[in-house]
């Protein structure tokens, strides 16, 4: 077998390379390992690498780390990143064979060593990381530093900084200023900045320190140093970069600082002229908090380099709001704006309730872009009568969107001019419209039904029946009768659907009940359905002596189901022999329907569900199962 094997290993097929691999690592053994190791060493197909370094990573020994650490000298750069890869996967029992190459006389051994300790947790590696902190070659101490950085252990920054006090090489200084920042203790600050004040440092050092040292002031969120950075700022020793990196830090983590500087404007104007996209959004959310003119004066720079205008509008929303752009800000910038600006302005306008002059929205309105123009009718309203006159032209619009905005905007306004409209909308063929004329009409005064809405209810389509009749029974008015009577004239069956759920905003009972009764033999069953959940709001025996008729005659299993899910039955006996019969059905939705019901029935029901159970459990498995979760909602089995 293993000779079968260490030949299958040397394929010309990858496919059959991996069967071996994985009968290999299966085995275990030393010699398993070794071929593993060499095929490592020579394997051409990322895919077979990716499974050997993935096997080797699973012989959980010190030997299979000592095999494998001899790929660390290979002239190949991939052969010693997996190598890398196996001895971190090793986790602990890399640490031996780790230890004694942490000595090896070859840097690039070293520089392996410590990338593997990087990655295994624990006391060992710690202090074997610790220990190369005495190295003698800048590079590996640096990757010593860089790694008890990432450790986030808090005993390190001692040894960090005494290595510090000693250290005469730019790249050991950088990475301890930066492994600082991320073990978070700001009180290192003062010693680093001492360091680096140090007369030993070049010019060209400095800044490349002192912009590190701003990063970890950041990142550590020390405002006390502000006054510094300002000065540092003004005697060159920092640039406008570090001095916004610094900003922007304490803007993310939330960090309010008082101390300013005159030069912030100017800081900001240039950042936001020359950024890049990735950055130019949190420049634009530190301009927003600190001078929000500017803001909106690079606003459509902003907007025009996004491709999301609502996500842009969801992440500065808050700021935008608790700064509140004026009127003139909003309406300036909405000057010649693009569409995308256009649409973010008009939002924001709609958001902050700002107005928008009535002759910036009829150019706005004239656009080709319908959301543009709907969004000119969504603030409309806000500049008060001028308006009106502007949204009655809109009602005429091609856009269904856009003239269901114009209505409500009509309805906003309160004007009686707007009446008239609004009734007329109530016929429009499109349901979106009428549906918005509803809501906002039921805001509106019952004066404004004039006898109009009475020849609606004569004379309309049958089409928009439903939303008249929520119109008049929200308002109870007299036409409600005549609406009422046209229902059996209903041909379309989608309409009489929406009449039957329309009619739950019927407030007497009489009426409602009168409407139900009428629907109730419909020969759609989604007309039905509606009935059934209108009277599903509803209690008395007049709704239960309905349902029971509808119970009686209903075919569809799914219309029986939402009948046993209306309350009003279980306030009657009869009720269970409904239950009954439905649980020793063979449909599984109204077995479950059943037996939630008889839980409901109280002591008898529930004592019918233990017996069922006892006969379920040896002859209907789904239906024991179903029986069972119910019983264990409601304290579970009595045996």
């Amino acid at each position: 077998m293993e000779l079968n094997v260490a030949k299958q290993i040397n394929s010309k097929q990858e496919a059959e390379r991996c069967v071996a691999v994985d009968e290999l690592a299966k085995q275990g053994h030393l010699s398993a390992i070794i071929l593993l190791v060499d095929q490592l060493e020579k394997e051409t197909s990322y895919y077979v690498r990716r499974r050997l370094i993935k096997a080797l990573g699973g012989l959980q020994s010190s030997r299979t780390g000592l095999i494998a650490a001899r790929l660390f000298i290979s002239p190949e750069t991939h052969v010693r990143n997996a190598a890398v890869e196996v001895m971190q996967a090793l986790q602990e029992f890399a640490i031996p064979t780790i230890e004694t190459l942490m000595t090896d006389p070859s840097r690039d051994i070293r520089k392996l060593s410590v990338d593997v300790l990087d990655k295994i947790p624990g006391e060992k590696a710690f202090s074997l990381i610790l220990e190369g902190l005495k190295d003698t070659e800048p590079v590996i101490v640096s990757a010593c530093v860089e790694a008890l950085g990432r450790k986030r252990d808090q005993r390190a920054l001692a040894p960090l900084l005494e290595l510090l006090q000693t250290s005469k090489n730019l790249w050991i200084s950088f990475s301890v200023i930066e492994a600082s920042a991320i073990l978070g203790d700001p009180r290192v600050l003062e010693e680093l900045y001492r360091h680096i004040d140090q007369a030993q440092w070049g010019k060209q050092d400095r800044a490349l320190l002192f912009g590190i040292w701003a990063f970890t002031v950041g990142q550590l969120g020390d405002t006390q140093w502000l006054p510094k950075i300002w000065e540092m700022l003004e005697s060159g020793e920092l640039s406008e970069d570090a001095v916004v990196e610094v900003l922007v830090s304490f803007y993310l983590r939330r960090i309010t600082w008082e101390q300013e500087d005159p030069l912030l404007e100017e800081i900001l104007r240039r950042q936001l002229i020359k950024l890049e996209n990735v950055k130019l959004n949190s420049v634009a959310h530190l301009a927003l908090l600190k001078s929000p003119q500017i803001f909106y004066q690079y606003l459509p720079r902003l907007i025009d380099n996004v491709k999301d205008e609502e996500a842009t509008m969801g992440e500065f929303l808050q700021e935008m709001i608790r700064s509140k752009p004026s009127t003139e800000q909003l309406n300036g910038l909405l000057l010649g704006a693009s569409d995308k600006l256009a649409k973010f302005v008009l939002r924001m306008s709609e958001i902050c309730q700002i107005p928008i002059e009535i002759e910036t929205l009829i150019k706005l309105a004239s656009r080709s872009d319908h959301e543009i123009v709907q969004k000119t009718a969504n603030v409309a309203w806000l500049s008060g009568p001028r308006a009106e006159v502007f949204l009655q032209g809109l009602v005429k619009h091609m856009d269904t969107e856009v003239v269901a905005a114009a209505i409500n905007g009509l309805g906003l306004l309160g004007s009686a001019m707007a009446n008239p409209l609004l009734l007329e909308g109530l016929s429009n063929p499109d349901q979106i419209v009428r549906k918005r004329v509803v809501e906002v009409l039921c805001k509106r005064p019952s004066v404004c039904l004039t006898e109009q809405i009475g020849s609606l209810a004569e004379e309309s389509p049958e089409y928009c029946l439903p939303e008249i009749l929520e119109v008049v029974a929200v308002f109870e008015h007299p036409s409600l009768q005549r609406v009422i009577q046209r229902i059996g004239d209903v041909e379309d069956e989608a309409v009489r659907g929406r009449i039957a759920k329309s009619a739950r905003l019927i407030k007497v009972e009489e009426l409602f009940l009168k409407v139900m009764k009428l629907l109730s033999n419909d020969p759609a069953p989604e007309v039905r359905l509606q009935v059934i959940l209108s009277l599903s709001t509803r209690r008395g025996s007049q709704v239960y002596t309905l349902l029971s008729y509808l119970y009686r005659y209903e075919q569809s299993a799914n219309n029986r189901y939402y009948i046993l899910a209306c309350p009003e039955i279980y306030q009657h006996s009869t009720t269970l022999e409904w239950l009954k019969d439905n649980i020793q059905g063979s449909d599984p939705l109204l077995q479950w329907a059943a037996a939630k019901g008889l839980s409901e029935m109280g002591e008898i029901g529930r004592q019918y569900l233990q017996e069922i159970y006892q006969v379920a459990e040896k002859t209907d498995k789904r239906l024991a199962e179903i029986i069972h979760q119910e019983l264990d909602k409601n304290g579970g089995l009595v045996l």
